[in-house]
């Protein structure tokens, strides 16, 4: 089997690069090695922009359920007053959906990964690992070991689609060096369900305190989350303590009155791939830019690269187009990503 293009993670992007490939027609393998969907959030904004990337997936109306729009966010200053409004805007909204959308992952991907499997010429391979690749002049031979069993079997596709996240092994073994753009903190990120109503803020906050900076998003449903700043010379794994977890939410909402469902420290960065192609082979999402987490773009941007590439590939594959096609591809989506 010769694929026409192979992708290489199976999160929101690789899932909606599958999606939109295979409504083409494409003959398109996946390979993840994560044998189910991870149950907890992570991404939790997205805009109307991967709206209708996923209304052209199929999946808008499925995940409706499990979006809520925006509903605006204050900024507090050190004495408690707010120092700064960002209001939702109100319908007709210019592209049908809400400008701005928080959403939970786990449903988001759940539907995407339906949709994918209502096409016969998608075939996807979960617990799998791509350990070794090699391109030539007319395709890519990948690789893949069973992780259930060891047994390694060799893929050809036309194109490696390596949506493999900020560690990825495809760019580590590309080479391609990533360019820092001088941001780096250790945040504390909580995702709670309400069990009980409480009092706490109908619209985020961004709690502009010089002593811990802090975010609070609301969610869809009872769906709540804090990202807490981890302050320079604090040891970001005392953040992983439960007691340490509580004591940090308590300034913030009775601790009583939640579960929490997600906790976990990140280390948030602004890097930027140096190059996004390599002949046949292509990063894309977390692979090749990385993004601190403040206005909702890191997934956001992953899903424009799908939407981006996607067309694009098909176009060359069916030969309405000439390679050369490929190459706006980090023209176009790499300066909107910097």
């Amino acid at each position: 089997m010769i694929y026409d293009a192979l992708i290489l993670g199976y999160g929101p992007v690789g899932a909606t690069a599958a999606a939109l490939l295979g409504a083409d027609g494409l003959r398109v393998a996946v390979v993840e090695q994560s044998a189910s969907i991870y149950d907890k959030p992570r991404a939790i904004s997205l805009d109307h922009e991967v709206m209708r990337v996923f209304q052209v997936c199929g999946v808008a109306h499925e995940i409706e359920p499990f979006i809520a729009p925006h509903p605006g966010h204050d900024y507090l200053g050190v004495d408690g007053r707010i120092i700064r409004h960002l209001d939702p805007m109100d319908p007709p909204y210019p592209l049908g959906w809400s400008p701005n959308i928080a959403f939970v992952q786990p449903e988001i991907e759940g539907a995407l990964r339906a949709r994918v499997a209502q096409y016969d010429n998608v075939d996807v391979l979960l617990s799998h690992q791509v350990v070794a690749f090699e391109q030539d002049g007319v395709g890519v031979e990948v690789t893949v070991r069973d992780l259930a069993n060891g047994t390694e079997q060799v893929m050809r596709a036309g194109y490696l689609l390596a949506c493999d996240g900020a560690n990825s092994f495809v760019r580590k073994q590309l080479e391609i060096a990533l360019e820092d753009l001088a941001f780096d903190e250790w945040w504390m990120v909580v995702d709670a369900k309400l069990q009980r109503p409480t009092d706490l803020p109908s619209k985020g906050i961004q709690y502009c305190w010089p002593s811990r900076p802090a975010t609070f998003v609301v969610g869809p449903g009872n769906l709540r989350r804090w990202e807490i700043k981890i302050l320079p010379g604090e040891d970001p794994r005392y953040f992983d303590d439960p007691n340490n977890i509580t004591e940090q939410l308590a300034r913030f909402v009775d601790t009583s009155a939640i579960e929490i469902w997600r906790s976990a420290v990140y280390r948030f960065h602004a890097l930027l791939a140096e190059r996004w192609r390599q002949g046949r082979v292509f990063l894309l999402g977390d692979a090749c830019h990385q993004t601190p987490p403040f206005l909702g773009q890191g997934m956001c941007a992953g899903i424009r690269d799908a939407a981006n590439l996607s067309w694009k590939l098909s176009m060359v594959i069916k030969a309405q187009a000439t390679d050369r096609l490929l190459d706006t591809y980090e023209l176009e989506r790499k300066p909107h990503v910097h």
